[in-house]
């Protein structure tokens, strides 16, 4: 058969790193909408673990719907 191009912007390939963070976010949130939980708690530590487990629960649910505990 004939190639035809498409039309319009090609969007450029994710970096490894953009795909993990992606099946998280989707994850997640998959996890709490289908076991229906309002929200999320969460303790965090300060350092980038914990940075980073929050960035991905605001991501996947919105910032009203994760509440973050600072923990000693």
């Amino acid at each position: 058969g004939e190639v035809v191009p498409i039309a319009g912007e090609v969007e450029p390939e994710l970096s490894d790193e953009a795909c993990v963070y992606g099946a998280l976010v989707v994850g997640v949130r998959d996890y709490v909408n289908k076991h229906g939980f309002p929200g999320v708690v969460m303790g965090l530590s300060g350092g980038i673990d914990s940075a980073l487990t929050l960035a991905i629960a605001v991501d996947a649910l919105g910032a009203d719907r994760v509440h973050a505990v600072m923990m000693p």
